[in-house]
């Protein structure tokens, strides 16, 4: 499986690259679409058949999930479960999740479910929270079964380079 991602500045140019990738034959499923919220994504999902994911929703389900793993309480450590009601012990009102304190922010970590790379990932994260619009295509194509002709992904390209994409990764 390959993707590609654009970057685009609004939600005009995301509708129009989405009915350009349709033209071309790809389908809803093979599109994943990613906004801040629900304001920068509504059109987009009226106007097209294409679902767009809200960042911040995700993000706000994974603070609201409940937490597995060490946490740290006052100058002690205990572990999710466990009880800290011997002598000298911290009540846990106000408990870190240790693994979650190096982890980065919760909009980063919404992006984690979406399979991207990297450079695909440091792109998104910053653009979607100023309001820019991602628009991803997953083919099971790779490099090699295109040969010396173009492939699916190229034309993705072509199409996202077509409709003003700030940025291709």
């Amino acid at each position: 499986m390959s993707k590609r991602l654009a970057l685009f500045p609004n939600q005009e140019a995301a509708i129009q690259t989405l009915k350009a990738l349709t033209e071309q034959g790809f389908a809803p499923g093979e599109i994943t679409v990613i906004g801040k919220n629900r304001e920068h994504t509504r059109r987009i999902e009226m106007e097209t058949s294409v679902h767009a994911d809200e960042l911040m929703d995700i993000a706000q389900t994974l603070e609201q999930e409940p937490s597995h793993g060490a946490y740290i309480v006052g100058s002690m450590g205990a572990t999710a479960g466990s009880s800290s009601s011997g002598l000298g012990a911290f009540p846990a009102v106000g408990a870190v999740r240790y693994e979650d304190m190096d982890a980065g922010t919760t909009m980063e970590r919404a992006l984690d479910g979406f399979g991207l790379d990297k450079p695909q990932h440091e792109a998104c994260s910053q653009a979607i929270q100023a309001g820019a619009i991602a628009v991803i295509v997953e083919t099971d194509e790779d490099a090699s079964d295109v040969g010396g002709g173009l492939g699916r992904l190229d034309k993705v390209e072509a199409v996202f380079r077509s409709h003003g994409a700030q940025q291709i990764v």
